[in-house]
């Protein structure tokens, strides 16, 4: 007896991004801010100041100098692929 049964074709699963589960450190920073992951995965990383203008670019990059910064909080964009992220940073 099949009278109850229903058929999905879709459940709706989104898939996960990866980038979600980078670790950004040491964070609050004074000199350099490192990106967690797998020793072969490189990132294009954008820093932006709270007013949300772009203070520093690196590409295919791990880590970031923010020694000649002045203190504050800034927003760190990491990008991979079709895939980005945005985190919180303080500079002491």
């Amino acid at each position: 007896d099949t009278s109850a049964c229903l058929t999905l074709n879709d459940v709706g699963l989104t898939e996960l991004n990866p980038l979600e589960f980078l670790t950004v450190y040491p964070n609050p920073v004074n000199e350099v801010l490192y990106i967690s992951g797998s020793e072969d995965e490189v990132y294009d990383l954008t820093l932006s100041d709270i007013s949300g203008r772009k203070v520093l670019e690196y590409k295919k990059a791990t880590s970031l100098d923010v020694s000649h910064l002045p203190a504050g909080t800034y927003f760190i964009t990491i990008e991979r692929g079709e895939y980005n992220v945005v985190k919180k940073v303080i500079r002491q």
